[in-house]
């Protein structure tokens, strides 16, 4: 079986990383991301199936003179970088998701404050598709992929204080695809007997991620 990736066919370009590190939990990756963009001289591109400039990078209202939501955030950035600009890629949304998103943020200004600042929806996918890429490069050198979005809801931390809240919440359908489904923490790893992933109509339905089932070793 040949490579997924084909430059020109369902990828621009190729490259190698000389490091790579990987984020687990969104307090991390925002963290990570508000560290980068801070010092980026020439460039910013975000893609996102959903941004929202109202969220927190970190929990201090600033931090070495940068507040800490989002729009504030990079509206001080470009204004100390003269050679700077942010170039945002938005999914121009369903109307079902409107209650869970920042609305028409094009006509709402947010991201149009300052001309370093460029914002474009995109609406140039399949019926019923969705641009769903969650990516980050900052001065060609740095690059954020991954599932988390610069969007509401997503903060957590190893801790996942938002998995100890009362189970009498509604699990399916799934109206807010924001945890996966495929994950399992168990210790040891030897107590795993088996794991497998559910494929059928109803998890396809659910989320984004198929669920998976395991066998586990209980002392």
């Amino acid at each position: 079986m040949g490579p997924i990736l084909k430059e020109g066919k369902n990828c621009w370009r190729i490259r190698n990383a000389s490091r790579v590190a990987f984020l687990v939990d969104g307090a991390a990756y925002f963290d990570a991301f508000a560290r980068s963009a801070a010092f980026a001289t020439e460039s910013i591109l975000i893609a996102g199936w959903d941004i929202d400039s109202r969220i927190r990078l970190f929990s201090q209202e600033e931090r070495g003179g940068l507040p800490s939501r989002l729009r504030e955030f990079m509206k001080e950035v470009v204004r100390r970088r003269k050679t700077l600009h942010v170039h945002i890629l938005e999914w121009d949304f369903a109307v079902i998701y409107a209650f869970e998103r920042e609305l028409f943020p094009i006509f709402s200004r947010p991201w149009r404050e300052t001309k370093k600042i460029h914002f474009h929806l995109d609406s140039k996918h399949p019926v019923g598709g969705s641009h769903h890429q969650k990516v980050v490069v900052i001065d060609d050198g740095i690059a954020f992929v991954g599932g988390v979005a610069l969007t509401r809801q997503r903060w957590d931390t190893p801790e996942h204080a938002r998995l100890g809240r009362s189970r009498a919440l509604m699990s399916f359908p799934s109206c807010r695809r924001f945890l996966a489904l495929d994950r399992i923490w168990v210790g040891p790893k030897e107590a795993i007997k088996n794991i497998t992933v559910h494929s059928t109509k109803l998890p396809r339905r659910a989320s984004d991620h198929l669920p998976v089932v395991a066998e586990v070793n209980t002392p």
